[in-house]
């Protein structure tokens, strides 16, 4: 579960409570593939005759490079769709994707506390269908994750966390680029089977 807030640009200060799901398996001992979802609606200060839904779907394979270090490469899509009920034309639907790289590190604190970082960066295509027109355009993300994971029982943790990420597209038809940037903080809880 995330609580994410964002100046949105469409309507003032934006925010959601996302929540969702994820898995991860080992291929071998050095090898893992994980996944996830995550699922949400917004809010937003300046109107209430606006609504949005985000889905997010993310692929990742996952590599050992020493005990408490790993390299990761993956697959992001993330799908805003946004209606105005006051002016339909400004309602949209955003889809960007894009493979990103990136590295992840923990430490044990104390004992069956655990320090967690994460940082990667992507290369994004994403496209905007407004009802009487499309653009498209490219361009780059960012991320930093912190974060501390508690061993609650011996195969159960739960982890909190402060995500930051920033990402810049831009479109075709627009001659500035696009800013987004929005900070998340995350509650998790995770078994092993």
């Amino acid at each position: 579960m995330e609580y994410e807030s964002w100046n949105s640009g469409i309507n003032g200060k934006t925010s959601a409570l996302l929540y969702g799901l994820g898995g991860s398996t080992k291929l071998n001992s050095q090898w893992s593939l994980s996944g996830g979802f995550v699922t949400g609606d917004y809010s937003f200060s300046d109107s209430t005759k606006s609504t949005a839904s985000r889905n997010d779907i993310d692929l990742a394979l996952a590599y050992n490079l020493m005990e408490r270090v790993r390299l990761y490469a993956g697959y992001r899509l993330i799908k805003i769709d946004y209606k105005n009920e006051i002016d339909n034309t400004r309602s949209f639907t955003d889809t960007t994707h894009g493979l990103g790289v990136g590295v992840a590190a923990y430490q044990l604190i104390m004992p069956k506390l655990y320090g967690i970082g994460r940082f990667g960066l992507s290369l994004l295509s994403s496209s905007i269908d407004f009802p009487s027109s499309d653009d498209s355009g490219m361009g780059f993300g960012s991320g930093i994750e912190l974060g501390l994971l508690y061993q609650v029982l011996e195969t159960t943790n739960v982890g909190l966390s402060v995500k930051q990420q920033g990402i810049v597209i831009n479109y075709e038809d627009d001659s500035s680029k696009w800013n987004h940037n929005y900070l998340r903080l995350g509650l998790s809880l995770s078994h092993t089977f």
